[in-house]
């Protein structure tokens, strides 16, 4: 699950690069609904992408921090 939590974090991060610097947007967006078009402003720097990159992120500390699962069960002689 740490993977797809990085993968999450990745776009993310992204899509926070492109509020902040709108060169960087390609043709993938919305021409009515741009990608570029800020919906949360607080503090001066959080925006639902960041938001959504430190949810991914503290999802990723909290598996890798976990550790492996551990075979709990007894082995079954045969």
């Amino acid at each position: 699950m740490v993977p797809v939590a990085a993968i999450g974090l990745a776009i993310s991060a992204y899509h926070y690069l492109v509020e902040r610097f709108p060169t960087l947007e390609t043709s993938v967006c919305d021409i009515r609904t741009p990608c570029t078009i800020v919906w949360v402003w607080r503090f001066h720097y959080v925006s639902i992408p960041l938001m959504a990159g430190s949810g991914f992120a503290l999802i990723a500390t909290l598996l890798l921090a976990a550790g492996p699962e551990r075979n709990t069960r007894a082995a079954v002689p045969t």
